[in-house]
């Protein structure tokens, strides 16, 4: 969908291209400016999360995260889409390697919360799971490991 490749079952697919639709019509400059240029691939996983070493940048989501609500998993496609987008920052803006702490730290991961709220409101996530982002600290940063 507008260049972003979708990888998993027909329910996946669909539910996917749900809630990019959503992104698409209810926060088109979100995502036209941090969803089709930080994230390349969305696939079916055991668990969710940004894979910026990928070949392409790559979303990789739970069922959890996908068949939540299609509202929600719209947020999330733009939380880790702007955790792609801290790292590409940092990356286009230094040489070398990038460090976890530029995209993945507890730090980013507010930014990334913050941003996730943002578009939370625009495409009609229930008031409950706002309060519930509003709620994190950025600590569950530390749950996905992941070999840098």
């Amino acid at each position: 969908m507008d260049g972003i490749t979708i990888g998993g079952n027909k329910r996946f697919v669909t539910q996917t291209k749900r809630a990019l639709g959503l992104l698409k019509t209810r926060s088109n400059r979100i995502y036209k400016n941090v969803v089709l240029p930080y994230v390349k691939k969305i696939k079916a996983h055991k668990t969710s999360g940004m894979n910026v070493f990928a070949k392409v940048p790559t979303y990789e989501v739970g069922s959890k995260t996908a068949f939540a609500s299609s509202r929600w998993y719209a947020s999330t496609i733009a939380h880790d889409a702007y955790h792609s987008k801290l790292y590409s920052d940092y990356k286009n803006k230094h040489a070398g390697r990038v460090p976890r702490k530029a995209f993945a730290s507890q730090k980013a991961e507010l930014q990334c919360i913050k941003f996730q709220i943002k578009v939370a409101k625009k495409i009609g996530v229930s008031a409950a799971d706002i309060r519930h982002l509003k709620s994190l600290d950025g600590s569950h940063a530390k749950l996905r490991k992941i070999n840098w």
